[in-house]
């Protein structure tokens, strides 16, 4: 939804959409390290790679806005690697 609104004049609400996932994320501690299991699992990651797509998205729209951003990436312990775990290493 995001995206899409990221494509018409309503960015602003796309913005809010963000801020408010990404509070979210934040308080089910999508953020930090120790929250995620040593072994890999689907929701582990998805819980990750959805922290952060919003935490990007949240630096885009908070420049192409002109506004501030929620989270800094200095704030985030949980480690982004996009290939470790491919999506055909979880049955779903």
């Amino acid at each position: 939804m995001v995206q899409f609104l990221r494509g018409t004049t309503c960015v602003a609400i796309g913005w809010l959409f963000v801020s408010v996932g990404l509070r979210k994320a934040q308080d089910r501690g999508a953020h930090r390290l120790k929250v995620y299991r040593n072994h890999p699992n689907a929701d582990d990651e998805l819980w990750k790679r959805a922290f952060w797509f919003l935490l990007a998205f949240d630096h885009i729209l908070g420049v192409s806005l002109g506004r501030g951003i929620a989270t800094s990436q200095e704030e985030c312990a949980a480690i982004f690697n996009p290939f470790k775990y491919l999506d055909s290493t979880f049955q779903l």
